[in-house]
């Protein structure tokens, strides 16, 4: 019997009104900084090539 693998990947994205997730509740400039974060794209890279 074959086996299967799920992943569930969530994305940010960047919005003005981003308000549903709670990095998306600051000033947009602030946001935006956060959001492409160099050592936080990186965790982010880490834990998709796991």
């Amino acid at each position: 019997m074959k086996k299967h693998n799920f992943v569930i990947m969530r994305y940010s994205l960047l919005t003005k009104e981003g308000v549903e997730w709670q990095i998306g509740r600051q000033e947009f400039d602030n946001y935006k900084e956060q959001l492409f974060n160099a050592s936080r794209l990186a965790q982010h890279e880490f834990l998709f090539e796991m």
